[in-house]
């Protein structure tokens, strides 16, 4: 039997509030999941979302972000693939991005002013090579 085994991999997970920019730390595709990153192929962007409050005449949603950079400390450009889905609701979405470079991250930005809320988690999923 081919089992097919699944690496999580979280960019960000954090409550929102307010009109914040809100960036994760860069994860290590290279040396934390180097199975990820020697295939430099196709993987599923997780979003969860829930508890989410808007103002609806001042923040309608939060556009999410998946960046990547060759350093740490580099210039991060947007990842090719699918652009995430903004969070306007609880729930799950996914989509496909395609990370080219070691350092990746990612965050959400805010429309409008306080008065909202949300707690956001983006996840990769990798499917994990076995020898």
């Amino acid at each position: 039997m081919n089992e097919r085994m699944y690496e999580m991999i979280l960019l960000f997970n954090g409550a929102s509030s307010g009109s914040t920019l809100q960036t994760g730390t860069y994860v290590d595709m290279g040396a934390t999941y180097p199975s990820a990153s020697i295939a430099k192929r196709e993987m599923k962007l997780i979003t969860v979302a829930n508890g989410v409050t808007l103002q609806t005449a001042t923040q309608t949603e939060w556009p999410i972000y998946v960046e990547e950079c060759d350093t740490t400390n580099g210039t991060y450009t947007t990842v090719a693939g699918d652009t995430p889905t903004a969070v306007s609701t609880d729930g799950v979405s996914t989509c496909h991005v395609r990370p080219k470079k070691r350092y990746v991250r990612a965050g959400y930005s805010t429309v409008g002013t306080g008065g909202t809320s949300a707690n956001i988690a983006v996840l990769l999923m990798n499917l994990k090579r076995t020898a």
